[in-house]
């Protein structure tokens, strides 16, 4: 079971670029932006997926992007440790509301850079990504903190920087994964793990396609996908609900990117 931590836009903005996606003269419509997170949230409760909301910091414009946070698991958060000094500060808030849920707080090694958009995870199997935000070294020390093995894979690409950016798993046979963002040998070990694999392409890839959110056969994408993948997925047997995203792509995330998985 999972439920969702999502972050209004009431600050959301573009005041630095810290990934290819970013531009400072690309501003916001921070009503646009409103719009598209009501569509969202309208969506989660229509499909009865539970969410909370975390508070909003002027300081923070990039605190939309929740999942970055860390990951949260049987009453253990796990703090991300961000690359950027921009978005440290986040932490602290997400910090603050697993206490609060009683959770026990586990870190990693200061030195040592995780961040929650380059985990993910479907059943048992977990994949983790590193190389432009995240360390190598943090896979062993998640790895001892869940007692899981973890699939390690490095991002090459800077405009695929975290792991939710190129490749969702989808179920436990299925994965979509943007091929070109991988190297060869990580995909073999993709391959390994979901027995069907779904490469998006390179238009989809530009609506961050990968980044989506899973419940059961629902899959929760944003507008814009081609319909090659809806019907791809759709024959599958999953339901497509698209929501638009064009102000969260601005800043290099989509629906995964805003909707922090809450494992119970």
């Amino acid at each position: 079971m999972k439920k969702l931590l999502l972050c209004p836009p009431t600050f959301y903005d573009i005041r630095y670029e810290i990934n290819p996606w970013m531009d400072i003269n690309n501003k916001i419509d921070r009503q646009k932006a409103q719009e598209e997170y009501n569509t969202l949230t309208y969506a989660l409760s229509q499909l009865g997926i539970e969410y909370d909301e975390l508070g909003c910091n002027e300081e923070l414009p990039d605190q939309v992007f929740t999942t970055d946070l860390g990951h949260a698991e049987n009453g253990v958060f796990i703090k991300a440790n961000f690359r950027y000094p921009q978005r440290q500060k986040e932490v602290d808030i997400a910090v603050d509301y697993f206490r609060m849920q009683g959770y026990e707080i586990k870190e990693l090694p200061e030195q040592i850079y995780f961040e929650g958009g380059d985990f993910l995870k479907l059943n048992d199997v977990y994949v983790f990504g590193y190389g432009k935000r995240s360390s190598k070294e943090a896979a062993p020390i998640l790895e001892d903190i869940l007692n899981k093995k973890i699939v390690t894979v490095e991002l090459p690409d800077e405009y695929y920087y975290h792991l939710d950016t190129c490749m969702a798993p989808i179920s436990h046979e299925t994965a979509l994964i943007n091929t070109s963002a991988l190297h060869e040998q990580d995909i073999h070990k993709i391959r390994s793990e979901f027995r069907t694999i779904i490469a998006t392409t390179e238009e989809d890839n530009k609506r961050l396609a990968c980044n989506l959110v899973v419940f059961e056969k629902d899959l929760i994408m944003t507008q814009g996908i081609s319909n090659e993948l809806k019907d791809t997925l759709t024959h599958l047997g999953f339901r497509i609900i698209t929501v638009p995203m064009g102000e969260y792509l601005k800043g290099g995330g989509s629906v995964h990117c805003v909707s922090m998985e809450i494992y119970e």
